[in-house]
């Protein structure tokens, strides 16, 4: 066994977890394909992870982190915007991502789907309530950059975006149209910023939930 840092080596196996699964799928990711993706004997996979389970948790987490890092990247881009424009910013950032990575997206997917079917990894509600708490610091940060306030609570608009989100994503993955998925964009955007009030003295910073997986 090579001697490295559990954190590089949870690194690591991480990383050949995503490629196995958006390579060959969820049925394929045995915890010797894994190990021998990452190049280790399978001993090292059970020194850093407790469970094949705790090890597609924390790719789900890495993923997600991936997409909020890119969609937070979106938004902190440009001048003064309005609500609506830096919105839009952040779901074309996704689309960005999600048309260079199709194959990552169809592996989360997967990955909620077989946890709705197993009960693995927390079910399916535990992959959900990532993807609201990725929603919920993208809508917390259009607000600040937007400087307005929300006239819902949060976390209900976190539920609506990832909603749209899943829509957007599913139709594009089906036909990669690009241009009618920014369309659609605009039309989320538009249509979650009529949820908002002007404040007086917008702040400059917020705090993200998943502020450590933006990059």
């Amino acid at each position: 066994m090579r001697r490295i840092a559990p954190a590089l080596r949870r690194e690591e196996l991480i990383n050949a977890a995503v490629t196995v699964i958006a390579r060959d799928g969820i049925v394929a990711a045995t915890t010797r394909a894994i190990a021998s993706e990452a190049k280790m004997p399978l001993g090292a996979f059970h020194y850093v992870f407790d469970s094949r389970d705790e090890l597609i948790a924390a790719v789900i987490d890495e993923l997600m982190g991936r997409e909020l890092g890119r969609a937070l990247e979106g938004i902190t881009l440009g001048g003064p915007r309005t609500v609506t424009q830096v919105l839009e910013a952040g779901l074309n950032g996704f689309i960005d991502w999600l048309t260079e990575n199709p194959d990552l997206e169809l592996a989360l997917f997967e990955l909620a789907f077989f946890a709705a079917r197993t009960g693995t990894s927390g079910g399916m509600g535990a992959q959900y309530s990532a993807y609201y708490r990725a929603s919920a610091a993208l809508v917390a940060q259009a607000a600040v950059l937007g400087g307005v306030q929300w006239n819902e609570p949060v976390d209900r608009l976190a539920r609506h975006l990832t909603a749209l989100v899943d829509g957007l994503t599913t139709t594009w993955l089906a036909d990669r149209d690009t241009a009618a998925a920014r369309e659609f964009a605009s039309l989320a955007a538009s249509a979650l910023a009529t949820k908002v009030h002007p404040i007086s003295h917008p702040q400059t910073t917020v705090t993200q939930e998943y502020s450590h997986h933006a990059h």
